[in-house]
């Protein structure tokens, strides 16, 4: 990670993290002192609600108590006894049905109830919930027994919903029954959005309010009829973590429970959370804005000296960078520029000294190479000089042990074919003598090979084509004793020049070589190849028989060591593509 990066990461991690962790902790205190709160504030209006409840249910329980007090129903007529329920159902508000039974629960008069709205005919009962004859079963057989003298009311049922009241008559075997409708309690448990209000009955199930669907009576079977509890935690059907408290109404056995979603209870904390959350994001962005500035105050040095480091290490010393400030950075920025200077003048004086070392060598190479190549010659002349005096002497003692013989070969040769008559031993005279003739060529060519080398001073030079026409003339005679044609193409223009006398004696040889190569009917060219010093020797046509072939390799011999006095090259005997021989003689320019 580049230092410029982590200077702003450290810079924002060290301005957050406090104030997150800081902001965390608060969160979870607040959360939970809110929770506390909301625990509290459930429990207060879960006994809230249950004692209006219940004073409902004790100021019903009062009126009907009161209602059979003041008549001595035992002694009415049938007539009036239905006066009677109807003045009490008048009377009574909450009031559905009202009937006269007897202690067993079986009705004795017709039942008083109102079936069709009466409207703005009777404004009293204008609100009065409406029963009907098929309705009037459900009212009986959840009519309770009155046994202890006390009113009592049954568990509430139906929709509404609603309570069967059983009220003792003093002084006889007569119950009063009312179908009481708890519709008046209806707008106690119309709650808000977030919480929920239900009223259970002793049974645990939910008689009013749960409209949310987040009640689950489960959840309160162990707190019903008992105290007021408070902080009841659990998870709904639909995955969502509830709080709830709950109230019992111990005169009728019924529990009042108020309950809230946890996320709807912290929802202060998620503004908070948002807030924190803004809180951050500020601070992030001041933070990152010193950060990168603080960053960038601390690494543009740092990157302009890595880049003065980067180009004295291809090689551009006394590079320097300027130095800003008076802290640590600047410091180094200093001692960076007198190293890198200080680099370039050690460089410098190092250069110079190996200008001055590499002069005194090239100095001395060429020295050294000019001692070695004159060495090299003066081996070379010096050995080539051996070789020729060796092949000299060799040629002379042969010249002096053969010459004699030679020449009283040729004598008598001569001699006996002046006085032959007849053309075969004419003929093989004449084949003494030629060959006579040639062994003494061979001889003077042995003999030859120490004149180079024992000659004081060079001949005149001449050129190649002065070279070629010149020697030519002299062996052509030779060629055509043996019927080989020689041909000369050499053009007068062009490079060569070469010494008259040594170059002359070589290329004697070599046209000797050529021409012992050659038998009768052969052709020999030679020429200049155009533009170049190098003169081409070919042969071609029927060849000499085995002495010719030794006879060809000792001149080829010869003609290279006496082209060497004279700095030419024979380049190796080679086969012409169209037969024969081929020799290529390269001078020096």
């Amino acid at each position: 990670m580049r230092l410029r990066l982590r200077l702003v990461l450290y810079i924002a991690a060290a301005a957050l993290f406090p104030l997150t962790v800081l902001g965390l902790a608060s969160l979870h205190i607040a959360s939970r002192l809110l929770l506390s709160q909301v625990a509290d504030l459930q429990a207060r209006t879960a006994a809230s609600v249950a004692g209006q409840v219940d004073m409902w249910v004790a100021l019903q329980k009062g009126v009907l108590a009161q209602q059979v007090r003041t008549f001595a129903l035992g002694q009415l007529s049938e007539t009036a006894t239905t006066q009677y329920l109807r003045l009490v159902y008048r009377q009574t508000p909450g009031a559905r049905v009202v009937g006269l039974f007897d202690v067993d629960g079986r009705p004795l008069v017709g039942e008083v109830f109102l079936s069709t709205p009466v409207g703005a005919a009777d404004p009293d009962l204008a609100d009065r919930p409406l029963a009907s004859a098929d309705s009037l079963p459900r009212f009986y057989e959840a009519l309770p027994a009155a046994t202890n003298g006390q009113v009592e009311l049954s568990a509430p049922y139906g929709d509404q919903p609603l309570v069967a009241a059983a009220v003792p008559i003093p002084g006889g075997d007569l119950v009063l029954g009312v179908e009481l409708s708890l519709a008046a309690l209806t707008a106690i448990f119309e709650v808000g959005p977030g919480g929920d209000l239900a009223l259970l009955d002793a049974g645990g199930s939910i008689v009013m309010g749960g409209q949310s669907g987040i009640i689950r009576p489960e959840a309160f079977r162990a707190f019903r009829g008992g105290a007021l509890a408070e902080d009841i935690r659990y998870t709904d059907p639909d995955g969502i973590d509830v709080v709830a408290a709950c109230a019992p109404l111990p005169s009728v056995g019924w529990t009042v429970v108020v309950a809230e979603p946890v996320a709807s209870a912290l929802a202060p904390i998620r503004q908070i959370q948002q807030r924190l959350g803004y809180m951050l994001l500020v601070a992030g962005a001041l933070s990152l804005g010193l950060g990168v500035i603080f960053a960038d105050q601390l690494s543009l040095p740092v990157v302009r000296l890595r880049e003065a480091a980067r180009r004295m290490a291809q090689g551009e010393l006394g590079a320097t960078v300027p130095a800003t400030g008076r802290d640590e950075v600047a410091e180094l920025t200093v001692a960076f520029n007198e190293m890198s200077l200080r680099l370039r003048q050690d460089a410098d004086e190092i250069a110079r000294k190996n200008s001055e070392i590499e002069g005194f060598n090239r100095d001395l190479q060429r020295r050294v190479d000019e001692a070695t190549a004159d060495l090299r010659a003066a081996q070379a002349r010096l050995l080539r000089a051996a070789r020729l005096e060796a092949a000299g002497e060799l040629g002379a003692g042969l010249a002096h042990e053969l010459n004699n013989p030679l020449a009283s070969v040729l004598g008598g040769a001569q001699l006996l074919r002046a006085r032959a008559t007849e053309p075969s031993t004419r003929a093989m005279l004449d084949a003494v003598e030629r060959e006579a003739l040639r062994c003494r060529q061979i001889v003077a060519q042995l003999t030859a090979l120490r004149e180079p080398a024992g000659r004081t001073a060079p001949s005149p030079a001449v050129s190649l084509p002065d070279l070629a026409h010149h020697v030519t003339a002299l062996v052509r005679g030779s060629f055509q004793e043996r019927g080989i044609a020689l041909v000369v193409d050499v053009d007068a223009e062009g490079p060569g020049v070469v010494d008259a006398a040594a170059g002359a004696q070589a290329l004697t040889a070599l046209l000797a070589c050529a021409r012992a190569a050659g038998g009768a009917g052969a052709t020999v060219t030679l020429r200049r190849l155009a533009g170049e010093p190098i003169l081409d020797l070919c042969q071609s046509g029927p060849v000499g028989d085995a002495d010719d072939a030794r006879a060809q390799g000792l001149a080829a011999w010869a003609a290279s060591q006496l082209f060497a006095t004279v700095g030419a090259t024979v380049e190796a005997e080679a086969q012409d593509p169209a037969g024969g021989r081929r020799w290529r003689v390269r001078f020096a320019v």
